[in-house]
């Protein structure tokens, strides 16, 4: 079931894929634990609900008693952003969204609708070879004579196709680009909850507790996200954000569902010099479920499966077997080097943008995204890690990002500024980290290179 639901989440990294969760050891579920802590604040209350570990002093004093009541969350950290009596939380729309096929029905059956179409497409192949000279003629002759009707059909049709296109355009929030959606917030996060708890159940003993350390660095850096960006958080619908920290070091990557869900492996905390990479890592993961970028994923996926089953079945009914199979495949890839991976590269460098000016608001050092990108693309330089080609990635190059992410630290730089931050140091990480990425060439050229060196603390 959970390969049915691949799109569902969106990664880091595209060097190791984590499309529906199946990378190594996740975590275990907790039992639900008894306490609301609630931070007041005048648009929302930001609510963390653990379990009965010791929480930071700065948040046991916001305790009310007002919400102390038992939880219903299972799991090791939730953090709840819920509007107060006079805000109230809407989903950016510009058009509601009509519901064509049930989501869980239309994402099980579309691998099947393929093999349907494949064996319709023979089928009818075989089933014509099998006519009569004469009786094919007469067919043809037929079609020919009602040619206006059968143009008016397809034309309606086509009509039709281009309408339900169109009654769900949207404007995307925050980059007002206009998408095709078809698949609500609210139908993404029924999904995910199936994904959610198969993931759950099959990968065991590798959850962090609340008061590890990493736990608490992760907790620190998400609590500040949360609190610098209520409003955003509320207008997405998406109230809840449970954290999940996965100890295993040999997986740099974090994922996120459209539910609030975040798993990050211990092996992206080592990759992150600081707070501040850490935070517009976790950033980054907060602005695919603001964005909706995993409805949008399935709504285009649902569209252009639709056509591409028309076009399945067209060549396994005129194509000898043989050359139909190598046809399906071609299309196959076609689709997805020219739609699927583009289409994925966007919405990565999207939230890119729109991560970048979360951690803005939040008073991270935001030049330190870019030092980030910089040390993943160092580690392909050295070969440390080997470096796919960019068209056949889910993700854009790292260099890639690094440099989309240069140019978009200026506005994010006077973003922080406007919100009252304080000042950061006048020496650019961006600037120390050539001069250590030159100390690492030269060890490497002396044979004494340590592919861990790169995501070392440095301070030249």
């Amino acid at each position: 079931m959970i390969m049915a639901f691949s799109k569902l989440t969106h990664c880091v990294f595209r060097s190791k894929p984590v499309y529906n969760g199946l990378v190594q050891l996740m975590c275990k579920p907790l039992p639900p634990s008894n306490l609301s802590i609630g931070g007041r604040s005048r648009h929302v209350h930001l609510k963390l609900i653990a379990n009965n570990s010791p929480r930071p002093k700065e948040v046991l004093k916001t305790i009310h008693p007002h919400y102390l009541r038992p939880s219903l969350f299972h799991g090791n950290l939730t953090l709840k952003v819920c509007p107060s009596k006079s805000l109230r939380c809407q989903l950016f729309h510009t058009t509601a969204p009509q519901k064509a096929i049930p989501p869980l029905v239309w994402v099980v059956l579309r691998p099947f609708a393929n093999v349907a179409a494949a064996l319709f497409g023979r089928f009818f192949r075989r089933f014509w070879q099998r006519l009569p000279p004469e009786k094919r003629d007469r067919i043809i002759l037929s079609l020919r004579k009602r040619r206006r009707t059968l143009l008016g059909i397809f034309g309606t049709l086509s009509l039709g196709l281009l309408l339900y296109v169109l009654a769900h355009i949207e404007e995307v929030p925050y980059t007002k680009r206009r998408r095709f959606i078809l698949f609500s917030r609210q139908d993404m996060r029924h999904l995910c909850e199936e994904v959610q708890k198969e993931i759950l159940e099959s990968y065991k003993d590798a959850n962090l507790p609340y008061n590890h350390p990493l736990y608490q660095r992760i907790y620190k850096v998400m609590y500040s996200l949360m609190q610098a960006n209520k409003e955003e958080i509320v207008n997405s619908g998406v109230s809840s954000w449970n954290i999940y920290v996965i100890d295993d070091p040999d997986v740099n990557n974090a994922m996120v569902l459209p539910n609030g869900t975040v798993f990050i492996f211990t092996g992206i905390i080592d990759t992150c010099s600081s707070d501040d990479q850490l935070g517009t890592i976790l950033a980054h993961e907060i602005a695919h479920v603001l964005l909706n970028h995993q409805g949008e994923t399935i709504s285009e996926d649902h569209i252009s499966s639709m056509l591409f089953v028309l076009l399945i079945t067209a060549i396994w009914a005129v194509l000898p077997d043989f050359a139909a199979f190598l046809s399906h495949m071609f299309a196959s890839q076609t689709k997805s080097l020219f739609i699927q991976l583009p289409f994925s590269r966007l919405m990565e460098s999207e939230a890119d943008a729109v991560g970048l000016n979360l951690a803005a608001k939040a008073c991270l050092d935001v030049r330190e995204a870019s030092v980030f990108w910089a040390k993943m693309a160092l580690r392909e330089e050295l070969g440390c890690e080997e470096k796919p080609l960019e068209l056949l990635s889910s993700h854009p190059s790292h260099e890639s990002r690094q440099k989309a992410i240069d140019e978009l630290i200026p506005d994010a730089l006077k973003l922080r500024e406007s919100c009252k931050c304080g000042v950061l140091s006048r020496s650019d990480p961006r600037s120390q980290f050539v001069l250590h990425k030159n100390f690492l060439k030269d060890a490497q050229a002396k044979g004494c290179l340590s592919c861990r060196s790169i995501f070392s603390p440095y301070n030249v």
